[in-house]
Parts: C-alpha cells; sequence; structure tokens
C-alpha cells in the first residue's frame, strides 16, 4: 500500500480537491516537477510555451502518453485497480493533523464522531467481496 498516494489537503486549491476530499472521489493527478514553476500563470501562452517552458514540446508528448496509457488500463480493467486503503490512511492523517491544530478548543470542534466515521467507512471498505472494489460498495 502507497500510503502517499492521497496527498491533497482540504483547502489545498488544487482543481480535484473537491473531488478527493469533498464527495470522497478517486482522482489522478499526473504531471512533471522540476524547474517548470509555472501554474495556471498568465504566462504560460503558446508563446512562452514554444520559446520557454516547452519547446519542442516533449513533456506535453510525453505526459500525453503516460494519460493515454492510464486511460487504456482504466478502460479495459476488469476489476478497477482502486482501493480505499490509502484514502483511509489519509483521513486518518488529516483528523490527527486537524486534532493537532485543534488543542486548545476541542470543544468547539469535536471530532470524535469522525474518527467512527472513518471507521465505518472501513468496515464497509472490508466487508465487500472483492477488495479492488472497496470504495465503490
Amino acid at each position: 500500500m502507497d500510503n502517499a498516494l492521497v496527498e491533497t489537503r482540504i483547502g489545498s486549491g488544487s482543481d480535484h480537491t473537491v473531488f478527493l476530499n469533498h464527495l470522497g472521489r478517486p482522482v489522478i493527478n499526473l504531471g512533471f516537477e522540476g524547474d517548470y514553476g509555472v501554474y495556471h500563470s498568465m504566462y504560460d501562452d503558446h508563446y512562452w510555451m514554444s520559446h520557454i517552458g516547452d519547446p519542442a514540446f516533449e513533456y506535453h508528448v510525453a505526459l500525453t502518453r503516460i494519460w493515454g496509457l492510464v486511460a487504456l488500463r482504466l478502460a479495459n480493467a476488469d476489476i478497477l485497480p482502486l482501493t480505499s486503503a490509502s484514502m483511509l490512511f489519509a483521513l486518518e492523517q488529516f483528523l490527527r493533523e486537524l486534532e493537532q491544530q485543534n488543542k486548545a478548543e476541542q470543544r468547539r470542534l469535536p471530532v470524535k464522531r469522525l474518527h467512527v466515521r472513518i471507521a465505518q467507512f472501513e468496515k464497509a471498505g472490508t466487508s465487500c467481496v472483492t477488495p479492488s472494489l472497496a470504495i465503490f460498495c
């Protein structure tokens, strides 16, 4: 199990945060890291990209190929390769972080019920016939 798979914090501002943190839907964010440093900038237009960002569009082609392989893999899978284990780990981690930040005012933001709900989610996920379908039960 890769516990680092679910890493988006609530309120992170990411485009997919609402799907993961609010709706509990699995999301994929594929991209490259490094010196690029531009995220939804008014400067990342076609001119900037073709002259500075990725002049040969090699990163664009590489990521398009990766996305294509992921799409084919998911489309042809008899059983989707998704589990609730990573999400459960992340939910518990998010909740522990919230408790640490909320130590002074625990009466104003009671989180014990959230631990119970996460445990119920875990139980529902492990009660499925196929663990890889646990998130869809």
